[in-house]
């Protein structure tokens, strides 16, 4: 009994073999994201796509999103509606693994993922005026991994939380954009800006 207890952990957080899970994989799917930008705070949602290209437990993908935004400083000014693109690259490491059922060429199975990246973000306002910058962030996901649904290709069904950390904007550029012009009170100067973000997706590869 004990021995398989221990079997089972073990099949759980042990790391995949380099044979496991798809060689590369185009995926997409939903995103909600929330940041703040100085004093401001934005919050929107949108879709993404993604490319990746997998070796044994890690993974390198190239990420690239278009969500709507709405940027809003106190109650007394009104919100300001935009877009914001991001364009970005991540190191994806399979931190734990568990297999209930595997027959063959068919696996079924549940990933934990952990990942580390880098993304440039632009805002664009409507009415004018754009906010560009470099962030990192740091992510956890649940992939759900359905096996093999054709002779070439498995699919993968994902969910899972960003959180991210961005140089600030200068007062001066918030004002412009939250208030059009100059804010009252003056924006107060932030240290970092900070970002989360939940994505639902799935992916298709082999």
């Amino acid at each position: 009994m004990r021995l398989a207890i221990i079997a089972a952990l073990g099949a759980c957080v042990g790391s995949a073999r380099a044979d496991d899970g798809p060689a590369s994989s185009i995926g997409g799917g939903l995103t909600i994201r929330g940041a703040t930008i100085g004093s401001a705070a934005s919050v929107g949602a949108g879709g993404f796509v993604d490319a990746t290209v997998r070796r044994g437990d890690l993974a390198l993908a190239g990420v690239a999103s278009a969500q709507t935004a709405r940027l809003a400083i106190g109650d007394a000014t009104p919100p300001v509606d935009g877009l914001l693109l991001t364009a970005g690259a991540a190191l994806r490491w399979t931190a734990g693994r568990f297999e209930p059922e595997r027959y063959g060429d068919r696996r079924y199975g549940i990933d934990l993922r952990l990942d580390l990246g880098a993304e440039l973000e632009s805002y664009a306002w409507d009415g004018g005026g754009r906010l560009t910058r470099p962030g990192v962030f740091v992510g956890a996901a649940t992939q759900f991994d359905f096996g093999r649904v054709s002779r070439r290709a498995r699919g993968e069904v994902t969910i899972g939380l960003r959180l991210g950390l961005a140089r600030p904007h200068t007062t001066a550029a918030v004002s412009r954009a939250a208030c059009r012009g100059a804010c009252t009170p003056t924006p107060a100067p932030v240290a970092y800006d900070a970002a989360w973000a939940i994505v639902l997706g799935g992916a298709w590869g082999r």
